[in-house]
């Protein structure tokens, strides 16, 4: 195969160039997804959430506006006006934009569907012509005229003009009163007010009633909140993006005494969505530069710079290219996947033109000779790499966080493009000029680095020869650090806190926290096995005591169940206590005051029952998202005893970030296992032997218990972006392992003692698998840019490790393969050598 690609080098440069443009035409149509949930739809904590919505209101993608006075209380005639104003133009917000008019108007194909174009765009996009539009979509699918795509484009039509589904407030909160002796639900205010009297009077029945209290009014009555609901669910990232977008531009237009802080999962979407497309404009070319500088100070020639360079190019845009053909949007995740590819796809180039300038010379300068005998000596080793890189990033998938999944498969066949373009390009592109001359190594001059490198490998050698004890004793030393601080490693996730401080969200989140303490949902479902569970005795019994438990929890601050409208009507049909239930409640008598309040116009309890009362839910708003809090309420919830017959299960964003969380470890502990299993039955294949297969995993495993005791030592969590460094260590530091074994077993069938062919190894393959790790550390390196904290931490962790791997590598495997039987066995020991340029070896 070798010489047909050298015989036909322009044919293979041609196809390689064909299948980078038909992959790279098909990055227009890459998209971002800037979901917040980490796992599949299909996933059983994605299943109850999604049911919330058929189930209850109040469950969609939401948006919490709070305005605080700039000076004054709360209660003041002209903030109360402005917060009538906003909440009623928040209601009639529209998502219709000049792209989405032409691309409806690019749907009027003939005169029927133009009539009904014509009569959506008069109407001005109100929510009433939401029946024209689905008038169309009938219409156009009837006549096979609508494309997939145009589909997608109607059905979110219909969102954008009519996006909120309700808006609520103190100024239309639904108030459950007593008008003679009948229980009935009206609006809190029907006017603004305009007096100190009427101000009093709101202010009185605020405070009296501890359904607005921490909702729509903060308790320290410095706040108020308005809480808007979308037509659409969390998933529906494009829509949840473009109607906070336009929400912010429309608050901006806002003037008053008052300032104005806007919060909810719309936000955070919507911020991510900025960080991934910020991130995604500065990962490329920042790493692109690393990986030059790297190059240029590491071969000092035009073609040790450009072919790695085009192969790892060629390499992202393939990759890159598939996801849209398989209709997968980039995430917080695989928006890594630049730099994760670029510094993997350089990795194979360096070998081959390592190899490639020590074989030139042999050649007489003949460069298809040359070729020959690099490839001769490390194609084993790559396909091998290729092949554990991959499968060891493959191992990744077997988790739920849909994120890792597809970013451990996308980077495998990243791997799997550099391969099969280091084999079929870097040939075609070297013969671009057919013979070439180059002095003997003796006299090139070696680059400032590579000398710098090729010092570094003799020092290494030179430790091994003299103070292998020393060198051993030390080894385990970093070991037991590392197995020390790898105890104090933390699972745990917190969104809000991975933007940069200066960001307004988490400003917003500051302010929306100190006066409500509620920033992050958790839904508390309760399922009964008949209708009317929620109202038998021993059920709201439970519910008391989830809400006792939960109400002395530190980061709760609100929290809202069926019992707490049993409680308010109580208070208002019998003048009880505020916040408590009747002595003598009974299930009968609950009953009676949920049938008074369906009797009633209020609809506000859907919020928390179903109409069967057979569905509840206690909604828990929580004053962080972080991981490890939502996983203690549960915790305290799931010690309390419950009811025969009642199922509870946890939902919302909190919740699903709980589950989230603990698939990292699931995710983390089965790639490792996996990975290391693959690891240790290809490299004893490989080389046949089980001995040399572990002699390969031991680098591996230090480098690993350095990484975990980094991350206890710096007190930094184990979370979806962190957990992937097992991953990449496994897939990566491996390569090097083979590269050392494979030249030391060629070494000793070409004739040479185990000492002589370990010190060739460690110097000539150790300066490339350096350069390499210096590589692959910058390219890395440049996560430290982003505005997501865990990627700045994974950036940091990754090039430290990459760095270790490759001394490790250098340092522990020489040490250990000079105990193992490899073929020939000999004491004869090998002398330093007198070059210090191990690449002129």
């Amino acid at each position: 195969m070798l010489n047909n690609i050298i015989g036909r080098s322009k044919l293979y440069l041609l196809l390689c160039s064909l299948v980078v443009v038909f992959f790279g035409a098909q990055l227009a149509n890459l998209k971002i997804n800037p979901t917040t949930y980490l796992l599949s739809p299909d996933h059983p904590a994605r299943v109850v959430d999604s049911e919330l919505s058929e189930i209850f209101t109040a469950t969609g993608a939401s948006v919490s506006v709070v305005l605080t006075p700039i000076s004054g209380s709360i209660y003041q005639t002209s903030l109360i006006k402005s917060l009538e104003n906003l909440t009623i133009k928040l209601q009639n917000l529209n998502l219709v934009n000049d792209v989405d008019i032409e691309q409806l108007r690019a749907l009027g194909v003939d005169q029927t569907s133009s009539t009904i174009v014509a009569s959506i765009i008069e109407q001005k996009f109100t929510p009433y012509t939401k029946p024209e539009i689905e008038k169309l979509k009938s219409y156009l699918l009837s006549n096979n005229e609508l494309t997939e795509k145009q589909s997608q484009f109607l059905g979110e039509l219909v969102i954008y003009v009519d996006p909120v589904r309700s808006v609520d407030s103190l100024t239309n909160f639904q108030d459950i009163v007593d008008i003679d002796d009948n229980l009935d639900v009206l609006k809190l205010m029907e006017t603004p007010p305009k007096t100190q009297q009427d101000l009093d009077e709101i202010k009185r029945r605020v405070g009296d009633n501890p359904l607005i209290q921490g909702a729509f009014v903060s308790r320290d009555e410095k706040a108020f909140n308005i809480g808007i609901e979308l037509n659409a669910s969390n998933d529906d990232a494009s829509i949840v993006t473009r109607a906070h977008q336009k929400i912010v531009a429309e608050l901006q237009n806002v003037e008053g005494d008052f300032n104005i802080h806007v919060g909810g999962t719309t936000v955070v979407i919507n911020a991510l969505n900025h960080y991934l497309q910020q991130d995604n404009n500065r990962f490329f070319p920042l790493v692109l530069l690393v990986i030059v500088i790297v190059l240029a100070l590491s071969f000092k020639t035009f073609e040790g710079v450009y072919i790695p360079l085009l192969v790892a190019v060629a390499s992202l845009v393939c990759t890159l290219g598939f996801l849209p053909l398989l209709g997968i949007k980039q995430n917080m995740i695989t928006t890594m996947l630049p730099i994760f590819i670029m510094a993997t796809a350089v990795a194979d180039s360096i070998h081959v033109l390592n190899r490639f300038y020590r074989e030139l010379p042999g050649a007489n300068g003949n460069v298809k000779d040359a070729i020959n005998r690099t490839y001769r000596g490390l194609l084993k080793a790559l396909g091998f790499t290729t092949i554990t890189t991959a499968l060891g990033f493959l191992a990744l998938s077997y988790t739920d966080i849909v994120f890792i999944k597809e970013f451990g498969i996308f980077v495998a066949l990243g791997v799997v493009f550099a391969f099969l373009f280091t084999l079929f390009l870097i040939p075609s592109l070297l013969l671009l000029k057919p013979v070439r001359k180059l002095s003997l190594p003796s006299e090139q001059k070696v680059s400032v680095l590579l000398g710098l490198i090729n010092s570094v490998a003799d020092g290494i050698w030179w430790m091994i020869n003299k103070h292998r004890s020393l060198v051993v004793i030390v080894v385990l030393m970093i070991a037991g650090l590392g197995m020390f601080f790898s105890k104090e490693v933390n699972v745990d996730y917190e969104g809000i806190e991975m933007y940069p401080e200066s960001a307004q969200i988490r400003q917003d989140n500051a302010i929306i926290k100190k006066h409500f303490q509620s920033v992050v949902p958790l839904s508390i479902r309760l399922d009964g096995e008949e209708n009317g569970a929620i109202f038998q005795k021993d059920v709201i019994q439970y519910i008391t005591d989830v809400e006792n438990k939960l109400s002395k929890h530190p980061n709760i601050g609100y929290i809202i169940s069926p019992n707490s409208y049993l409680e308010r009507m109580n208070q208002v049909l019998n003048d009880g206590p505020k916040g408590q239930l009747p002595e003598d409640l009974s299930s009968a008598l609950a009953s009676q005051y949920y049938l008074l309040y369906d009797n009633s116009t209020g609809q506000d309890i859907r919020d928390v029952v179903d109409n069967a009362y057979r569905h509840g839910r206690i909604v828990v708003m929580l004053d962080t998202d972080r991981a490890t809090v939502s996983r203690d309420v549960i915790n305290l919830v799931e010690a309390i005893p419950k009811p025969s017959g009642l199922d509870v299960s946890f939902a919302s964003i909190a919740g699903v970030i709980v589950y989230a969380t603990e698939e990292v470890v699931n995710g983390q502990i089965a790639s490792l296992l996996i990975s290391s299993i693959l690891v240790l039955v290809i490299m004893s294949v490989l080389f046949r032997s089980i001995v040399i297969g572990f002699a390969a995993v031991i680098p591996l495993a230090l480098t690993l218990l350095i990484n975990f005791g980094m991350l206890g030592g710096l007190q930094l969590d184990l979370d979806v972006a962190t957990s992937l460094i097992a991953a990449i260590v496994l897939g990566v530091g491996i390569d090097y392992g083979i590269h050392f074994i494979e030249s030391v077993k060629q070494s000793m069938n070409n004739g040479l003692c185990k000492n002589d062919a370990l010190a060739l190894a460690v110097r000539t393959v150790s300066p490339p698998i350096i350069i390499n790790s210096l590589s692959l550390a910058g390219g890395f390196m440049v996560l430290m840019i982003s505005s997501f904290q865990p990627l700045v931490y994974l950036g940091g962790l990754i090039a430290m490790t990459m760095i270790v791997s490759a001394l490790a590598t250098s340092i522990v495997l020489p040490i250990l393969l000079d105990k193992i039987p490899m073929g020939k066995n000999t004491d004869e020991s090998a002398a330093m050598p007198e070059s210090k340029s191990a690449l002129n070896t």
